[in-house]
């Protein structure tokens, strides 16, 4: 959702008097222990949809162990409660509304993992992380799947530098920690967090 003001409103923001809740709210959904843990973002998504809500009605949702709080248009929420709590997969699942302040934000998973690459080049650096050719990194490249810091790139010779965050659309995200050593042949052993 995209918010728009004009410049005089700039203090009502800026002071929070504005409630965002009259806009969006949180759906929380508390499974039952014996099934925490083993649905996932799909399974969420796809309940959403199999009750007729289109994705646009329907923000970010944050999977976590126990379950998962799903942003909606603050229109829907009634609806999206009662349809979701209907279905099989929930039957035994808690269900509460919450303000979207009280939104239950997991960090994300992420794990170190160590390439070799000849250079800090785009190109060489993504062909490592999605483990493919140089040639498929560059049809990936010129179909403008790959971002560097949100930002698209289509220059696979762009230099990249630490803390630089890569995303490759349909493969992942991957942020650069720093070199961590030197290799005999002198190539560059990068320390990458993975997220997960």
């Amino acid at each position: 959702m995209l918010i728009l003001y004009p410049e005089k409103l700039e203090t009502v923001f800026e002071n929070k008097y504005f409630d965002y809740n009259h806009i969006m709210q949180v759906i929380r959904i508390i499974l039952p222990s014996e099934i925490r843990g083993k649905y996932t973002h799909r399974d969420y998504l796809g309940a959403v949809v199999k009750v007729g809500v289109k994705r646009e009605k329907v923000g970010d949702i944050l999977v976590s162990l126990d379950g998962a709080d799903i942003i909606v248009s603050q229109e829907i929420t009634s609806y999206l409660d009662t349809s979701l709590r209907e279905l099989t997969r929930f039957s035994k699942s808690e269900f509460e509304i919450h303000k979207i302040e009280e939104l239950n934000i997991m960090p994300p998973k992420t794990e170190l993992i160590n390439i070799i690459i000849p250079s800090m080049r785009m190109d060489s650096i993504v062909s490592e992380l999605i483990k493919t050719s140089r040639s498929k990194v560059l049809e990936i490249i010129n179909s403008e799947r790959v971002f560097i810091n949100n930002e698209v790139v289509t220059k696979n010779a762009k230099m990249l530098k630490d803390n630089d965050i890569i995303t490759v659309r349909g493969k992942g995200r991957f942020k650069i920690k720093g070199t961590i050593n030197t290799t005999k042949k002198g190539n560059l052993v990068l320390e990458v967090e993975k997220y997960i």
